[in-house]
């Protein structure tokens, strides 16, 4: 029950939602879960169309509506309300209203740079195993295909946390180098909205 009074609480310290009700809450949490049902429905309704076998019979997509009308709802609404009534999330630093100078950032450090960077050596690790993942399915050797996915996992668990732990490296680094530098001070002023 926390569990679902955790959004709620954390959407209530926001200042925007602090004059919601709690009822406003659920169906902004209906939406993930009722778009889900929403496209499985439709894609049913083509496979019926169809007139295939592997089409869910009537009365399981009434089962699943009514699960989802009779947990869900009931519960996301319960812990919306047990969240709106709980105290306020106390943040845990000191809030300044006057806006801070940001540094421009040289082209290196650029978010889309980064993001690609980042993303593209987890993307080939596992692309390259993918290789022998496809010629072990291709050769018939199914058995093999296994202990390929689980070197897969292995190796792009290890690749994510090398690649993190680089980047924010790389990011510290740089900071630190404009505070040394006193680059902060020249920087065009740049300000957060309040």
């Amino acid at each position: 029950m926390s569990a679902l009074a955790v959004p709620a609480r954390a959407a209530h310290a926001l200042t925007a939602l602090r004059a919601a009700t709690p009822l406003l809450l659920p169906p902004q949490a209906f939406a993930f879960s009722g778009s889900l049902l929403t496209i499985a429905a439709i894609v049913n309704g083509f496979v019926w169309y169809k007139k295939s076998s592997l089409a869910f019979p009537f009365s399981s997509v009434l089962l699943l509506l009514g699960l989802w009308l009779l947990v869900c709802a009931p519960l996301v609404a319960v812990g919306s309300f047990y969240g709106f009534k709980g105290e306020e999330i106390k943040h845990p630093v000191r809030i300044n209203n006057i806006p801070r100078q940001i540094p421009p950032q040289p082209w290196y450090m650029h978010p889309a740079l980064s993001a690609l960077v980042g993303g593209i050596l987890p993307f080939g690790s596992v692309f390259i195993e993918l290789y022998f993942i496809m010629s072990s399915l291709w050769l018939a050797q199914i058995y093999l295909v296994f202990g390929f996915l689980a070197m897969v996992l292995l190796i792009l668990v290890v690749t994510c946390a090398e690649i993190s732990i680089v980047m924010v490296r790389r990011r510290r680094r740089e900071r630190s180098a404009d505070a040394a530098c006193g680059r902060g001070a020249r920087a065009r002023r740049l300000t957060l909205p309040p």
